[in-house]
């Protein structure tokens, strides 16, 4: 029984031998697989969670660092921060008025957002509300009113006088004139 045990421990120390363990390159930081070629930079999708997660502890321990130091400086009274050494420091005003700049801003943002977009759109009675360059007119013989228990019908833009033959006519049947 020891010998067998010998001999499995020897095949191990005999492959453990032969298998060449990877260097790294102190110039450039790289790591030499065994045949002596560089290995790919590959990361796995874990250690980029990994990596990922350090830097949000990280900014996240320095956004909590900095709102206490505002905090402290914003509280405390300015008697006290020179009796601690600190006299330097910015007027207590700011304390107010850089949180109101910052919500106007959004704020305002917001409302800019807004006009933007409706300056950017054509008006109801531009024909660019019915055909633009991107119209996708749906292949022909698509129906897609009637038979609604049927696949869905491939991707386009209905006809506006289809839609309004829809909900405007009472017989949708009959297809309404191009103009």
């Amino acid at each position: 029984m020891a010998g067998k045990k010998t001999k499995a421990v020897d095949s191990l120390a005999n492959v453990a031998s032969s298998i060449e363990a990877p260097q790294i390159n102190t110039y450039h930081g790289a790591i030499i697989a065994p045949t002596g070629k560089p290995a790919t930079a590959q990361v796995s999708f874990k250690e980029m969670q990994r990596l990922h997660a350090m830097r949000m502890e990280l900014f996240g321990f320095g956004g909590w660092l900095a709102s206490a130091l505002f905090y402290v400086w914003a509280y405390v009274p300015e008697a006290t921060l020179e009796a601690y050494g600190l006299t330097y420091l910015p007027s207590k005003h700011w304390a107010v008025a850089v949180p109101a700049m910052i919500v106007v801003t959004y704020v305002f943002s917001l409302v800019i957002y807004k006009a933007i977009n409706l300056i950017s759109t054509p008006g109801l009675e531009s024909f660019d509300t019915i055909f633009d360059t991107h119209t996708v007119p749906l292949p022909k013989g698509t129906t897609f009113f009637d038979n609604d228990t049927q696949a869905t019908p491939g991707i386009g833009d209905i006809s506006i006088f289809d839609v309004n033959s829809h909900f405007f006519l009472t017989n949708p049947n009959k297809p309404l004139k191009e103009a």
